[in-house]
């Protein structure tokens, strides 16, 4: 839901659908370990099906659930704009005040111990995405 508590690509998403600009905060430098929910959703249904370690240190049970690569916000702006053949500008605003400038993610030890690993592209999974967020947008709410 862009219009609620949402992440970038929500957000991006719901602005292209609607024809407006993309507003970045900041330079657009920072990076994120952007991953498709569909990847997600498989590192959930590996983990259930799988022996965990026994209980004991905190991070025993623990995975990062990511791709290992950092991308950008212009860099996904860009993507999403591709993904939705929309030629919206990308505007920039002030840096938002203690935002976090990088972020990604290592996650070779669920490879290791689950056998899991994203295997979604992230231009595929922010077309997939956007097709989706499209379809999704052109259901009357009531339509159940």
């Amino acid at each position: 839901d862009p219009h609620g508590e949402a992440g970038v690509i929500a957000i991006f998403c719901g602005r292209l659908q609607d024809g407006h600009d993309l507003t970045i905060f900041g330079d657009g430098s920072q990076t994120r370990d952007y991953i498709y929910v569909g990847d997600v959703a498989d590192a959930f249904v590996t983990a259930a099906a799988a022996p965990l370690p026994a209980a004991g240190k905190l991070d025993a049970r623990g995975y990062n659930i990511g791709t290992g690569i950092e991308t950008s916000v212009v860099e996904l702006a860009e993507m999403l704009r591709r993904a939705s053949g929309k030629e919206v500008a990308i505007r920039f605003a002030p840096k938002r005040p203690g935002e976090l400038q990088r972020s990604v993610l290592d996650p070779h030890k669920a490879e290791r111990e689950l056998g899991w690993k994203a295997r979604v592209g992230l231009e595929d999974g922010l077309r997939e995405t956007y097709r989706w967020a499209a379809a999704a947008a052109a259901v009357p709410v009531n339509a159940q």
